[in-house]
């Protein structure tokens, strides 16, 4: 296995490097040059997909409490919406469809009465 870094982790590294310079030395007052950082650091680690999605999303939550960026109720504001529910339960339902490979024996038998 090689210890070689790939590309991707040189440039997350960079961008890194810099969301931590703008989050300790940033323009603005109070918390923005803080946010602003983990934002850029977010949208770098999602961009270079250096580490999983999954773990990008659990990482930008996790400093924005451990740093009290914003109160709770703004930090997962966004779990509150209907529609995110309504996506996520697709997602499961699509996920268990193919794992289980429902949706190979419904194609097979609905394929012949739709003419493909």
């Amino acid at each position: 296995m090689s210890t070689r870094l790939a590309a991707r982790h040189l440039i997350a590294l960079a961008i890194a490097v810099l969301a931590l310079g703008i989050a300790a030395f940033g323009p603005g007052d109070g918390n923005a040059p803080a946010i602003l950082g983990l934002i850029l650091l977010t949208i770098g680690l999602l961009a270079t997909s250096a580490i999983p999605e999954y773990l990008t999303a659990l990482v930008l939550f996790a400093l924005a409490m451990v740093f009290a960026l914003a109160p709770a109720e703004v930090v997962f504001a966004g779990f509150q919406s209907a529609a995110l529910w309504l996506v996520f339960g697709g997602m499961v339902l699509g996920m268990a469809v193919r794992t289980t490979g429902l949706g190979a024996r419904l194609a097979h038998h609905l394929a012949p009465v739709f003419g493909s």
